[in-house]
C-alpha cells in the first residue's frame, strides 16, 4: 500500500537526517584512518632518524639548506656557550611540576651559532648556585625547527630574555644575528657539572596514536544509527498498515 502524503512527509525528514548523519560519521571514521596512516608513517620516520648515527658539526650547513630533512636527527655539537645571552623558557612542566628551561646560543668553531635547549631547572632555584662553565663543551642532542605554540602562547620578550616558545627565526631578527642556524638543538646529555640545567625527557618514537580506536568509534556510531533508523522505519510502517 502506498503511504499517504502526510506519512511520506513524516518519514522523509528522519530519512534525510539519518542519511546526513551516516555520511558524516563514515567520513569522520575514514578521516581517522587517513590520520592513522599519517601517524604510523611519522612514527616510522622518527624511529629511522633516531637509529641513524649523530650528525657532525660539519653537517649542519646542509641542514641549514634543508631543515626538514634534519628534524629530529641526532647531532654531536662542540662549541662554547654565550652565557651572557642566556634566556629562559617559561610555561613548561617536568614530572608534573612547573620548571624553567635554559636556552643558550652555542658558538661553533666556524663562528656560526645555534640555539640549544640545555634542559630544565626548578622555578625557585637559586640562580647564583648555577655554574656557567666558560670553556668548550661537547654533547649530543637532536634538531628541532621551533617549539610548539598556539593562539594562547604569549609573545617572547627578547629584551627581558623571557621566552614562551623557541623560535630561532625570531631570535635572529631580535638580536640581528645572521650567523644563527634556523633551527635549535635539544640537549640529550648534561653539559656541565652544575646540578642544573638537566636534560628533559629523551626523544621517543612512540607518539600518541589513538586514531584506530577513534575510527572504530565513528564507524560503530554509523552502524548504530543505521540500526536505530531501521527500527524507526519498521515501526512507522507497521503503524501505517490497516488493522
Amino acid at each position: 500500500m502506498t503511504p499517504s502524503p502526510a506519512r511520506a512527509w513524516i518519514l522523509s525528514w528522519p530519512t534525510l537526517f539519518a542519511f546526513l548523519g551516516f555520511c558524516l560519521l563514515v567520513t569522520l571514521g575514514t578521516w581517522q584512518l587517513q590520520r592513522l596512516a599519517w601517524k604510523e608513517g611519522l612514527i616510522q620516520e622518527l624511529s629511522d632518524k633516531q637509529n641513524q648515527p649523530p650528525l657532525s658539526v660539519q653537517d649542519l650547513e646542509k641542514c641549514r639548506q634543508n631543515v626538514t630533512s634534519c628534524l629530529y636527527r641526532k647531532v654531536r655539537l662542540e662549541g662554547t656557550y654565550a652565557h651572557s645571552e642566556e634566556a629562559h623558557l617559561y610555561g613548561r612542566t617536568y614530572a608534573g611540576k612547573p620548571v624553567t628551561y635554559v636556552v643558550t646560543p652555542l658558538i661553533l668553531s666556524s663562528g656560526e651559532r645555534v640555539l640549544v635547549d640545555r634542559g630544565w631547572m626548578p622555578e625557585n632555584v637559586d640562580q647564583t648556585s648555577l655554574k656557567r662553565d666558560p670553556g668548550p663543551v661537547t654533547f649530543v642532542g637532536y634538531i628541532r625547527d621551533a617549539s610548539s605554540r598556539n593562539s594562547f602562547t604569549p609573545a617572547n620578550l627578547y629584551e627581558k630574555k623571557r621566552l614562551f616558545s623557541i623560535e630561532p627565526g625570531e631570535w635572529a631578527k631580535a638580536f640581528k644575528d645572521e650567523s644563527l642556524f634556523p633551527f635549535y638543538v635539544v640537549a640529550q646529555e648534561k653539559d656541565s657539572p652544575s646540578p642544573f640545567p638537566r636534560p628533559g625527557e629523551p626523544l621517543k618514537a612512540g607518539l600518541r596514536n589513538f586514531h584506530l580506536s577513534y575510527a572504530i568509534t565513528w564507524y560503530a556510531l554509523a552502524f548504530a544509527l543505521v540500526v536505530v533508523y531501521a527500527f524507526f522505519i519498521a515501526k512507522q510502517t507497521a503503524r501505517g498498515r490497516p488493522s
